[in-house]
């Protein structure tokens, strides 16, 4: 596992309630690049994923492609925020008949 991020895990399991003397305000960004990838995602009609009945309402959708970027902008610079707003952008290649 990537330690990498390991102060922002521990931000989001950790046991203490928030506590404004101990907030920092901090951007985390976060990117990955993918060669050769495949990216399986279990959806259904409701969002729910129900593994009891067999998967017989799940559908796996697949994307695949030669390269790709994902981005991800976590700006944690508020105390408790009613709202916070994420940046997330991906870039991938095109692929079509098998072929990229």
């Amino acid at each position: 596992m990537c330690v990498c991020g390991k102060g922002l895990l521990d931000d989001w399991v950790g046991n203490e309630p928030n506590d404004l003397l101990d907030f920092v305000a901090v951007d985390w960004k976060v990117g990955v690049e993918l060669e050769q990838y495949e990216i399986f995602l279990m959806t259904n009609r409701y969002n729910w994923l129900d593994l009891s009945s067999g998967g017989v309402e799940n559908t796996r959708l697949a994307f695949c492609g030669a390269t790709g970027q994902i981005a991800l902008k976590l700006p944690f610079t508020q105390f408790i925020p009613l709202q916070q707003i994420v940046q997330f952008s991906a870039k991938v290649s095109i692929c079509s008949n098998n072929r990229c």
